[in-house]
């Protein structure tokens, strides 16, 4: 049945590379850069499993570097910590993360390509603590947890959270194993994400809920600042390409996502 469902997944992309009109880009004579291209493990968008280098973004950013003529592929990102990818990225030319939630904070710190995904970010809390959030004032009695750096500690702090009322992780799951346990009251996620980390945990998706919509975001590839504008461009050109084809959008499907 996996081998059915693999060769399935890879006909389909297949079809979907073989579909891209590179002529569409003028590629020659020009000399296209060698990134370093950094993700974090944040399933379904970007992750490592039986059937190696996955995800929505994966293939993506994939399609887009055949698109531009690039020789790199998924096996030349490198999966990192958040923190640590998100300092490489800004601290290093020639760099690229994501993906990432554009913040009014980090704008001017990178350029950027997309949007992939809008989406919203829900306050989840254990179901059996009948947590009722009206409105920003009942969030201070709280403890939170968070991902070192992440947007959605950003969100945490802008909403009048600080951070000696974070437990900060590493990485999601282990937010979500602290909620667990108790030892928090709530987290900030994005849906998807949130039950990707439950499943990863085996745990029941039914014994937690979302008590509060914090806020709306979109997700973009991220550059590092000093990337030329022209190679921005072409990255955006090629997006759009794959936009208005509908190529992501069968690509979020593939996945069982929706956009």
């Amino acid at each position: 049945m996996w081998g059915i469902m693999v060769l399935n997944r890879i006909i389909i992309l297949l079809f979907i590379s073989l579909a891209i009109n590179l002529n569409s880009v003028d590629i020659v004579n020009y000399d296209f850069p060698k990134f370093s291209i950094y993700t974090e493990d944040w399933k379904p968008y970007q992750y490592i499993d039986y059937d190696g280098i996955r995800g929505i973004s994966v293939d993506v950013m994939e399609l887009m570097l055949k698109y531009l003529g690039s020789s790199q592929d998924r096996y030349d990102f490198e999966f990192l910590p958040w923190t640590r990818a998100y300092n490489l990225t800004i601290n290093n030319s020639d760099s690229i993360l994501f993906l990432m939630t554009q913040t009014r904070e980090r704008k001017d710190l990178f350029k950027w390509v997309g949007p992939l995904k809008t989406y919203n970010n829900y306050l989840y809390a254990r179901k059996d603590r009948n947590i009722v959030i009206n409105n920003k004032n009942d969030l201070y009695k709280y403890k939170f947890g968070s991902v070192k750096d992440d947007a959605s500690e950003l969100f945490l702090l802008k909403l009048g959270i600080s951070l000696d009322s974070m437990i900060r992780a590493n990485v999601g799951s282990d937010v979500v194993k602290v909620l667990h346990k108790g030892r928090i009251d709530m987290l900030l996620s994005e849906t998807s994400s949130f039950l990707s980390d439950v499943e990863t945990l085996n745990l029941n998706h039914k014994d937690f809920e979302p008590v509060y919509l914090a806020s709306t975001s979109q997700l973009f590839f991220a550059f590092n600042k000093d990337t030329p504008d022209e190679i921005i461009n072409r990255f955006q050109d090629a997006y759009n390409t794959l936009e208005s084809s509908g190529k992501i959008d069968q690509i979020f499907k593939l996945y069982g996502e929706s956009r």
